[in-house]
């Protein structure tokens, strides 16, 4: 996940999309933040049901993905054993 927060950071965006987007961030370090905020959640495990999204992708259900959603709430990155074994 942290490879995707700095591959946003080199994301140029349009000036229409950072209208709406907090100011950027600078750290002690340089470039911090830039853009639309994007959480993410991880979770490992077999939807309990999939269905066609009017967009033409997938819908998942059950479980697994609410802990996902869960886990896009915590501001820092949360894995579970089962996915911490299986990355690493």
């Amino acid at each position: 996940m942290r490879q995707v927060q700095e591959e946003m950071l080199g994301v140029h965006w349009r000036e229409d999309v950072l209208t709406h987007c907090q100011a950027p961030v600078w750290g002690k370090q340089g470039l911090s933040f830039v853009g639309p905020r994007i959480k993410m959640g991880v979770y490992e495990g077999v939807p309990t049901r999939v269905a066609p999204h009017t967009n033409g992708s997938a819908d998942y259900f059950g479980p697994l993905v609410n802990r996902a959603a869960r886990f896009c709430t915590i501001d820092q990155l949360s894995l579970s054993q089962a996915s911490t074994n299986t990355a690493w």
